[in-house]
Order: C-alpha cells, then structure tokens, then sequence
C-alpha cells in the first residue's frame, strides 16, 4: 500500500514541478526585473495545464498507434534468455 500510494503521489509530484517553476521565474525575474510578479501567477498556472495538455495527448497518440505493444516485442526480440524459453515453449506446444 505504501508503494502504491508513493508512486501516484510522484504522478502528481510529476505534473508540476514547482522548482523547475521557480528556477525560471528567479531567472526571469532577475534578467528581466521589470516583469511584474502577475506575470508569474498568470503564466505559472497556463505552463503547468499546457504540460499535462501535451503529455496527455502524446500518451493517446502512443497508444492509438499501439507503440506500448512495439517496445515490448522489440525488448523481447533482444533478450536472449526470454528468445529461449519462447522456443522451449512454442517447440512443446507444437509437439503436442
């Protein structure tokens, strides 16, 4: 359960990364003093919303084009261990 609740907590942790945020505004703010801090609570919330908007769209695009199932055969054609026990098992399954 601790596990679980760890990994979407990081999930969220991940969708906004407040140090990344303000490590540019302090850059900004520095290089640029006449930006008014508006700015930041303007831009701050349409930065994060636009990640998740970008992210949420190539995560669809990549399952829409089935590249989860592309990664894993080609993991798989690589592995020589699991190139085995394919032939192991598919051999006894014809066998039979």
């Amino acid at each position: 359960m601790y596990a679980k609740g760890q990994a979407e907590f990081g999930f969220v942790k991940g969708l906004v990364s407040l140090q990344a945020i303000m490590i540019t505004w302090m850059f900004l703010k520095t290089t640029f003093p006449f930006l008014d801090n508006w700015m930041f609570f303007t831009f701050a919330p349409v930065l994060v919303v636009l990640k998740i908007v970008l992210h949420w769209v190539l995560g669809y695009w990549w399952e829409m084009n089935n590249f989860y199932d592309r990664e894993a055969d080609w993991a798989n054609t690589r592995n020589p261990v699991l190139n085995g026990l394919d032939r192991k098992i598919l051999k006894t399954d014809e066998q039979e």
